[in-house]
């Protein structure tokens, strides 16, 4: 009876083993899918007097089926896809583009993506200050994922906390980034006559100030104004009133 406890106990406690490793195997499966993956982002901004011109280069796991990249589709701005390709400079196999309505859209074979890699060209006209980017539909791996903007062109002197993700100054006049996710968009901060935005906001409030006090003091200057009139006139009226007249 003791014996048979005993083997029941072990047999409980190697299922209770087994269903704990094939649990973590299916997560790191999830983690580590091959096919589920985007492992590298570069992104290359430089702006022109009339335009920005976007180099983005991906690097995926290696998968087959269709591989979506879709960019936000911002009011008074348009996009001209300008290249597409692949590692040796090939052009993806089933390349299609679509416009709809808040939307530009792409999709690939991706399994003819050479070693998973896609670069893609494209300019942006209107709006420099905030850039769409086209997003693949497979995610970024939060602990293996490589995502770098560079930003050329802009004016000097804008501030890390004018951009969107976190911009700070590099050498050669670049502003730069690492992270691992891939933002919808890249916003950069519009200097205004030399100014940041923040400064001239500043500014603003500092005219706002001004402007304030100097319509309290006219308002002052004219109750004052408006007031002696007033008692000038009380005062000849309580001069003209017989009561006030000397007797001969």
């Amino acid at each position: 009876m003791r014996g048979d406890l005993l083997r029941f106990a072990a047999s409980v406690l190697i299922a209770g083993l087994l269903a704990t490793s094939c649990e973590t195997s299916v997560a790191e499966a999830s983690v580590q899918g091959v096919e589920g993956r985007l492992l590298e982002v570069t992104l290359g901004l430089q702006r022109s007097a009339d335009s920005v011109t976007v180099q983005a280069d991906y690097r995926f796991d290696p998968g087959t089926g269709a591989l979506g990249l879709a960019a936000i589709r911002l009011r008074k701005q348009g996009l001209r896809v300008l290249s597409t390709g692949t590692a040796g400079g090939r052009a993806p196999a089933g390349l299609t583009s679509e416009t709809r309505a808040g939307l530009w859209g792409l999709k690939m074979d991706r399994s003819s993506l050479v070693r998973g890699t896609l670069s893609l060209r494209y300019r942006v006209y209107g709006r420099p200050d905030r850039v769409p980017v086209f997003v693949p539909t497979v995610p970024t791996d939060p602990l293996e994922s490589q995502v770098t903007i560079l930003v050329r062109g802009y004016p000097a002197g804008i501030e890390p906390g004018e951009t969107f993700p976190r911009l700070e100054p590099a050498p050669g006049s670049v502003l730069a980034t690492h992270t691992t996710e891939l933002p919808g968009l890249v916003h950069i901060g519009r200097a205004i006559g030399g100014l940041t935005i923040g400064a001239a906001a500043n500014v603003a409030v500092v005219l706002l100030i001004l402007a304030g006090l100097g319509l309290w003091l006219l308002l002052r200057l004219r109750i004052a104004r408006g007031s002696r009139p007033l008692r000038d006139r009380t005062g000849a009226r309580a001069a003209a009133s017989p009561g006030n007249r000397q007797s001969p």
